[in-house]
This record gives C-alpha cells, structure tokens and sequence, in this order.
C-alpha cells in the first residue's frame, strides 16, 4: 500500500533555514519567529500555513 502524503512529515525533513528562505521570499509566514523554532518543530508552521487563504496556500504548493 503507497503512503499517504503527511504535511508534518515532509516539512520535519526540510531544515528550518530552508524553510524560512522559501517562505520570506514569497512574502509568507513572515510573523512566524523562526529563531525560536528548533529544528523539526513545525506545528507552528502548518498552524500559519492553515490560517493562509487557500489560495495563497495553492500558490505556494505549486512554487518551485
């Protein structure tokens, strides 16, 4: 059986800093204090990203 696509999982594998530069570039999750995330805390990420519009969210799902 293939797995399930897991939001949580996929960003734990993207170091923070990574994940900050994606974001601040696109003008998102900008008020999220990312010092203060270690590293695979992304529950205060995916809480943001929720909050997004959806379509700010579909506009970042398919940047590359």
């Amino acid at each position: 059986m293939p797995d399930h696509y897991s939001p949580r999982l996929f960003l734990k594998q993207i170091p923070k800093m990574q994940l900050k530069e994606f974001f601040t570039k696109r003008e998102e999750l900008t008020n999220l204090d990312w010092d203060a995330l270690t590293e695979g805390d992304v529950d205060p990420i995916l809480t943001a990203w929720h909050h997004l519009p959806l379509l700010r969210q579909a506009r970042l799902a398919s940047a590359h």
